[in-house]
């Protein structure tokens, strides 16, 4: 996703840093460790896949860009763990 900075007001980078943190923990503490360790070869071809599927964006605005198709993928494939 691309957006510029002007699009988003200096408070709500504060706010969503401040929701990061308890998200990113909570992650560590539900990861699906068995599932990851059978299958990360999935894991890494899929994200080279979407790293090449990025380059495919869909326009909203002029400075903004989202890429849903691949941020949909890879939570639909993998949960919202993988996905985050």
């Amino acid at each position: 996703m691309n957006l510029t900075i002007e699009l988003i007001p200096g408070v709500w980078i504060y706010i969503s840093y401040f929701l990061l943190f308890p998200a990113l923990i909570l992650v560590y503490m539900s990861f699906p460790v068995d599932w990851f360790k059978k299958n990360y070869n999935i894991f890494f071809a899929i994200s080279l896949f979407l790293m090449v599927l990025w380059y495919m964006k869909a326009g909203v605005h002029d400075g903004m860009t989202y890429h849903f198709l691949g941020a949909t993928l890879l939570t639909l494939m993998f949960g919202w763990q993988l996905a985050i």
